[in-house]
C-alpha cells in the first residue's frame, strides 16, 4: 500500500510540474507575439493629427521603427497588401524618428525599402507625434480606417497578408477580418 501511494504521489508531482511549465511557457509565447493593444486608438479619426483624414477611400497607416528587427517583416507584409489593393487605399509608413536624431538615422534601408513600395507615402514621425495621436506603441502597428474615418482595426498585419494573400481576399477584409491573435508587432515606439 505505500508503495501505491508513493507512486500517486509521484504522478502527481510529474503531472504538476508538466502543467506549471505548458503554463509558463503559454504565458512566454503569448507575450512574445501580443499584438498592439488597440484600446489607445481612438475609434474616429483624432482631429490633432497631422495627417489628412480620409477623404473617398479607406486608410491604412503602419507605424515602425527604423531598428527594430522586425520592422523590415512588416515593410515586407505592406508590399504584398499595397500591390493587391489597386490604389483602393491610401496608405502611409510613418518612421518613428526619436528626438535629436537626424534625418539620416531615420532614411536607411528600411526607409529604403518602404519607399519603393508603389502608392504608399513614406514620412518621419518626428518624436512619435503621430504615433501617440493614433495610439500607438510598437513598431508593426497598424491601423486601418474606413472612408469616413471609422476605426476599422488596430494590431499587427494579420497572417493573411501573407504572399498570396490578395488572391483570397479585398484589402480591407485583409486587415478587419485577419486573426489579430496572429499578429505580433515588435518593439515599443517610445
Amino acid at each position: 500500500m505505500p508503495r501505491l501511494r508513493s507512486r500517486r504521489l509521484l504522478f502527481g508531482v510529474i503531472a504538476l510540474c508538466a502543467l506549471s511549465a505548458g503554463v509558463g511557457a503559454r504565458l512566454l509565447w503569448s507575450d512574445a507575439t501580443r499584438t498592439a493593444d488597440a484600446t489607445g486608438t481612438p475609434a474616429i479619426w483624432p482631429a490633432a493629427a497631422g495627417l489628412p483624414p480620409p477623404k473617398a477611400r479607406p486608410v491604412l497607416i503602419a507605424f515602425v521603427h527604423p531598428r527594430c528587427p522586425g520592422s523590415q517583416a512588416t515593410i515586407g507584409a505592406l508590399a504584398r497588401v499595397m500591390a493587391h489593393a489597386g490604389g483602393g487605399v491610401k496608405a502611409w509608413v510613418l518612421i518613428q524618428q526619436p528626438a535629436g536624431t537626424s534625418d539620416t538615422w531615420v532614411e536607411d534601408d528600411l526607409w529604403r525599402a518602404a519607399d519603393r513600395i508603389p502608392g504608399l507615402a513614406l514620412l518621419r514621425d518626428e518624436g512619435g507625434r503621430e504615433a501617440r495621436y493614433f495610439g500607438a506603441a510598437t513598431s508593426g502597428q497598424v491601423v486601418h480606417y474606413d472612408a469616413d474615418g471609422r476605426l476599422l482595426y488596430s494590431g499587427g498585419l494579420p497572417r493573411a497578408a501573407g504572399p498570396d494573400a490578395g488572391r483570397r481576399a479585398p484589402l480591407t477584409r485583409l486587415v478587419v477580418d485577419g486573426d489579430s491573435r496572429d499578429a505580433p508587432v515588435g518593439c515599443p515606439l517610445f
